[in-house]
């Protein structure tokens, strides 16, 4: 029986193979005063410990998988990733209210942390770009 869930079975580790053992969420949000309010929010996943067993499974010449070899000392994808989204709004009467927001901001030093690791490709992943949105409501 084969899985790509875990390398459990195969002998590597017992963690689960495209999941962080580790999730954490910090949220905060200040009112600086009655118009203006800050916010944001980081996520951390931290680290892919099951996903590097499962490629050192895969480097094992009698594993019998289909995904492509992941050359010795890649770890990128096993890092941890980083999301920190920011918000700035101001709320200039009860019907109209603009906001600032960005995204992905640690992108903006170092791209690899936005990343989001491949469920289909052991060992690759994508960066998410930085953003930012602006937005503007107005209340009938």
């Amino acid at each position: 029986m084969a899985t790509v869930v875990t390398a459990k079975p195969y002998g590597y580790g017992s963690d689960l193979a495209n999941w962080s053992n580790h999730v954490t969420k910090f949220v905060a949000r200040h009112k600086l005063d009655d118009k203006w309010t800050v916010d944001g929010s980081l996520r951390i996943y931290w680290g892919f410990p099951g996903l590097e067993d499962y490629v050192d499974y895969t480097r094992n010449p009698m594993a019998m998988t289909d995904f492509p070899a992941v050359n010795a000392g890649w770890e990128r994808a096993y890092r941890g990733n980083y999301y920190l989204n920011t918000g700035l709004q101001y709320e200039h009467s009860k019907h109209l209210t603009i906001r600032v927001d960005g995204y992905n901001l640690l992108g903006i030093f170092n791209p690899d942390v936005n990343k989001r690791n491949y469920y289909s490709s052991l060992g690759d992943f994508r960066s998410h770009a930085v953003a930012v949105a602006v937005s503007l409501v107005y209340r009938f």
